[in-house]
């Protein structure tokens, strides 16, 4: 990258190549694992710097987000998504906008904030009714139900997964499954609840849906 400012390049150019670089460290393979958010910040944060402030903005402010949450930066965070929320409507891909809501909506719950978490959840919900990423959405909006004992609506919203999925990551099964059994416990579901612990035993093994 050093070199791209000795050859003189535009700021675009390396702006663009800053933001790959990112984005490549702070990917997370299938278990969830893998990202390198505290190398990825600075990239991210230099291309934030160099690039024009156009609709793709958005999603580069989502991404910086999330690598300094992953950095323990909630605050700032939390600053960086609600400024992704203010270009989120111009962007023209659905599953970016509902991600920007979803980002934010990890972030108030964080914070504290589950009445704000909850809203942006069924904002991205609504944006995005099919896709790879809704039963991510859906499983962290089931979760955050549960954590405020709302386990009835939490456990409808954990039945609208898709289990056939095919990009549903293993770490998002096994968590599913073992949200399902929380509940259940919690709402004195004994009809359901040893199918559901067959469920999670098996998902921890590693099988998949």
């Amino acid at each position: 990258l050093d070199a791209l400012v000795r050859l003189g390049i535009d700021d675009q150019c390396r702006g663009d190549v800053e933001w790959a670089w990112g984005a490549l460290l702070a990917h997370q393979g299938p278990d969830g694992s893998g990202a390198r958010f505290d190398e990825a910040l600075p990239h991210l944060r230099v291309a934030r710097s160099l690039l024009p402030k156009d609709d793709w903005h958005a999603d580069l402010d989502r991404q910086l987000s999330h690598a300094m949450h992953a950095n323990g930066d909630l605050r700032g965070a939390l600053a960086m998504a609600q400024a992704a929320l203010v270009n989120a409507s111009k962007l023209s891909d659905l599953e970016d906008r509902a991600l920007i809501h979803g980002r934010l909506a990890d972030l108030l719950a964080a914070s504290g904030d589950n009445d704000g978490a909850e809203q942006h959840f069924k904002e991205a919900i609504q944006i995005l009714p099919q896709g790879p990423n809704r039963n991510l959405l859906l499983l962290r909006y089931a979760g955050l139900l549960h954590v405020a004992h709302r386990d009835d609506e939490a456990l409808d919203i954990a039945n609208r997964l898709d289990p056939q999925d095919p990009s549903a990551r293993p770490s998002d099964q096994q968590e599913l499954a073992r949200l399902k059994v929380r509940i259940l416990r919690r709402l004195g579901r004994n009809d359901a609840l040893p199918a559901a612990e067959r469920d999670a035993a098996a998902k921890t093994r590693g099988t998949v849906w």
